[in-house]
């Protein structure tokens, strides 16, 4: 079985998204329109049906707009991908997030019942009855200590710690469901799940590095030069910014277009190094290292 190694998947990362950086400049600029409309939409909105029927429409856009955007990167690094429509494989892109949002969202569902529940006995236990806590702030105060004291907590630190990480091996394992998606031209999911096994360790380092940790860093980055234009912040919302600062229209859609501009390295890193790995792990793929490496 070919085995992903972190060193190829950052070399592919940067290497692969520096170069369909410019092919798919265009389709940037058309998902940045979308996030300054979002931006625009959203500062003006109030809790009226219009308004938030608005806000919904620019959330589809803006979906729409980066599933275009995803979907032409693929096309670019995936050799056999570009020979579908554009537009149908944008839509193929757009039900096959949908679906994985859908699935994470139930899965995280689940698993903050498991906790609250868990939280509750581990209460109990400690001889906290939670009866009386009635959203009582001295009496949640009081459940919590006593659940420090009796080791309660730890516990239950280490149990969010344990389901975190399966959550994000979920996710890894499900890592090429978009790059399966445009390469295959139909909504491919769980076949991932087959292609990724063994597979996790260097995908997590390659994730943690260039997705995670990049994109925090990035996200403070944008944050710092919107705050030092005096533009609201995306990331931490208006907290940078006095009380009763007045934030114009015009200025929630720029902070989005820069903060999206900051982080878009990210996206296309992480497409790179998934397009990268389903070159390699799927089956019915010549391997460009293996045939001309």
């Amino acid at each position: 079985m070919r085995r992903l190694t972190f060193a190829q998947l950052t070399r592919d990362g940067f290497g692969n998204a520096a170069a369909a950086a410019a092919p798919t400049a265009p389709r940037l600029v058309i998902y940045l329109l979308a996030t300054a409309a979002l931006g625009w939409v959203s500062s003006g909105s109030d809790s009226s049906l219009t308004g938030m029927l608005l806000y919904g429409l620019a959330l589809v856009v803006v979906l729409f707009t980066g599933c275009h955007w995803s979907a032409s990167i693929y096309r670019h690094l995936i050799p056999q991908a570009g020979a579908g429509r554009h537009a149908a494989d944008t839509w193929r892109l757009v039900l096959a997030n949908c679906a994985v949002y859908l699935f994470f969202f139930i899965l995280l569902f689940i698993l903050g019942l498991f906790l609250t529940i868990t939280a509750g006995i581990l209460i109990a236990v400690s001889g906290f009855d939670p009866v009386q806590v009635d959203n009582d702030p001295t009496a949640i105060m009081e459940s919590l200590r006593l659940l420090s004291l009796t080791g309660g907590a730890v516990t239950l630190y280490v149990i969010i710690a344990v389901l975190a990480l399966a959550v994000l091996w979920v996710g890894l394992r499900l890592f090429l469901f978009g790059a399966a998606t445009i390469a295959e031209r139909k909504v491919t999911i769980f076949s991932s799940w087959a292609w990724t096994k063994g597979q996790v360790v260097p995908l997590a380092g390659a994730w943690i590095c260039w997705q995670g940790i990049t994109l925090v860093l990035l996200s403070m980055a944008a944050d710092g030069v919107l705050a030092a234009f005096h533009l609201p912040t995306v990331y931490l919302g208006q907290f940078l910014l006095p009380e009763s600062t007045v934030v114009a229209e015009w200025e929630w859609a720029a902070s989005e277009v820069i903060a999206t501009l900051f982080t878009a390295p990210v996206i296309l890193i992480g497409h790179a190094m998934a397009a990268s790995a389903y070159t390699r792990l799927a089956p019915n793929v010549v391997d460009p290292d293996a045939t001309f490496g």
